[in-house]
């Protein structure tokens, strides 16, 4: 025992070692199927819209349903060939929704639905794209300029026994609340490479609405008038008032949709598409004649494109002030500096009596210049000898080719002949 008035000995608690954690077992993920001894279908969505909107106006929409499952047990009823799995989804529709966010909650409003009638089997992909109409603006949601977000929702009447359905619900899709107002550009007008006054061409456009509604609008074309195109010569590529020339062409467009009702991915202005999207018009020709005459008047000029001259359907850009008047798609015509033939004139053939090539070997009218292709050396009958031109000290001279066959043999027979010498051993 300690004795009175000496410190006690340290009594600090004593510690047992630390115990290592139980080992976790390894996760046993189970595949498309439940304990029941058959497969579960996995359905999943996603999508994508027109880039841009406007409330009361129409949006595409294009969705790509996917279902995960698969027949990863042997199945005792489905043993044929061909045979129907379990994995296999049924009737389904996919909900579109229209939210203030990009996720999905109570206040997103419905917008339509998309049925698949079919359903989709195991381990397969489906896709479709449909139009709906966007509600007036709701309470809460965002103004123009801003985004709002659509969601898709698959089997979102819960037809469809699922494994999983916490995948069911697709991200918000961005889509830019816009005026309702289309918005034409021209982006495509093929001509030949090289233009001379005087010249016949066959121009072809490509017109693209980027705007929310059709050109076709009551609100943005009270007088429902067609899309006017003109292809315009001018001596300023600026397009002045006093510049124009003439109008080489009229095209005139019945009516272009606009870029809410072309679903894209990854939208950026101004990238080339393998195949044009629903607001870009193609289909459709000059008049009066798909192949115009380039005006002659002017050795040097422009031409250009010309959109709604005179503007009877309103445009996003007429917000923002005054319509500029500049030309689209700008190119050159002349000045003829080669004096040859330009590229991309629509002219008739040659006639037949022409040999190739066409011209230049046609008789000499004047001067002595000589022909760049001498149809002697290639149309000669056979009993014409060809004639070797050789070069002399004093000029040019003309030569037979037998008098160069005899020249040749005469100087071989004259040439010393040559003696082969051997060594041979004599004998003893």
């Amino acid at each position: 025992m300690p004795i009175h008035g000496t410190t006690r000995p340290d009594r600090r608690a004593r510690r047992r070692p630390r115990l290592g954690s139980p080992e976790r077992l390894e996760t046993r993920d189970l595949l498309a199927y439940t304990p029941l001894g058959f497969s579960l279908p996995d359905l999943t969505v996603s999508g994508y819209t027109g880039p841009v909107a406007t409330y009361g106006g129409p949006l595409a929409v294009t969705v790509d349903v996917r279902n995960l499952g698969a027949s990863s047990l042997v199945e005792p009823f489905n043993l044929a060939p061909n045979a129907p799995s379990k994995a296999n989804a049924g009737p389904f529709s996919v909900g579109v929704y229209l939210s203030k966010g990009p996720k999905f909650t109570r206040q997103s409003q419905l917008l339509g639905k998309i049925s698949f009638p079919n359903g989709l089997t195991q381990n397969n992909e489906a896709m479709k794209t449909e139009t709906f109409p966007l509600p007036p603006q709701p309470g809460g949601f965002p103004n123009l300029g801003k985004n709002v977000y659509v969601n898709f929702v698959v089997d979102v009447d819960q037809q469809v026994r699922e494994l999983d359905k916490t995948n069911n619900v697709s991200a918000g899709v961005p889509v830019l609340l816009s005026p309702a107002l289309p918005q034409l550009e021209a982006i495509g007008l093929e001509l030949p490479p090289v233009m001379n006054p005087g010249d016949y061409i066959q121009p072809k456009i490509k017109i693209a609405n980027y705007g929310t509604v059709p050109t076709l609008n009551a609100g943005a074309n009270p007088t429902m008038s067609p899309v006017t195109v003109l292809l315009v010569a001018s001596e300023d590529a600026t397009f002045g008032p006093l510049s124009k020339i003439s109008t080489v062409a009229t095209f005139t467009i019945d009516n272009i949709v606009g870029a809410s009702e072309a679903p894209t991915q990854n939208f950026v202005l101004g990238d080339a598409n393998i195949t044009d999207p629903p607001n870009v018009r193609t289909n459709f020709v000059a008049t009066p004649s798909s192949i115009v005459k380039l005006p002659d008047t002017v050795s040097h000029y422009y031409v250009g494109l010309q959109i709604d001259p005179d503007m009877k359907i309103r445009q996003i850009s007429d917000l923002r002030g005054p319509r500029s008047s500049k030309l689209q798609l700008v190119a050159e015509v002349g000045p003829n500096k080669t004096g040859l033939p330009p590229a991309g004139i629509l002219s008739p053939p040659a006639p037949d009596t022409n040999l190739f090539p066409v011209p230049p070997f046609g008789p000499l009218t004047s001067g002595n210049a000589v022909p760049i292709f001498d149809p002697n050396l290639y149309y000669r009958k056979a009993n014409q000898p060809v004639i070797h031109h050789t070069s002399t000290k004093h000029g040019h001279k003309q030569v037979s080719a037998q008098a160069v066959k005899a020249k040749a043999k005469a100087k071989a027979a004259a040439a010393p002949k040559r003696v082969r010498h051997t060594n041979t051993i004599q004998p003893a």
